[in-house]
C-alpha cells in the first residue's frame, strides 16, 4: 500500500538480476558473458548447498516463489 501510485523504475542492476534469476529458473534467456559467469557461480553454490543440507537431494520437490498481494 505504501507504494501505491508510485511508478516502478528498475535500474540496470535490477534488470541484470531479473535476467539471471530467469535463466536459473530455466527460462530461455541469453546472458552476456559476465551474467553467465555469475549464473554459473550461483548455480554451483546452490547445488553445493543442497548437497550439503540434503545429501539425497535428488528426491527434493522444487517449489518456486509465489507472490501474494493484498488488495484493499
Amino acid at each position: 500500500m505504501a507504494q501505491q501510485g508510485i511508478e516502478d523504475v528498475a535500474g540496470e542492476a535490477a534488470a541484470r538480476g531479473t535476467r539471471i534469476h530467469a535463466y536459473l529458473e530455466g527460462q530461455e534467456i541469453i546472458l552476456n558473458s559476465e551474467e553467465q559467469d555469475c549464473a554459473d557461480n550461483l548455480a554451483a553454490k546452490r547445488d553445493e548447498m543442497v548437497e550439503r543440507v540434503f545429501p539425497d537431494g535428488k528426491k527434493l520437490k522444487v517449489i518456486k516463489e509465489v507472490r501474494l498481494w493484498l488488495q484493499k
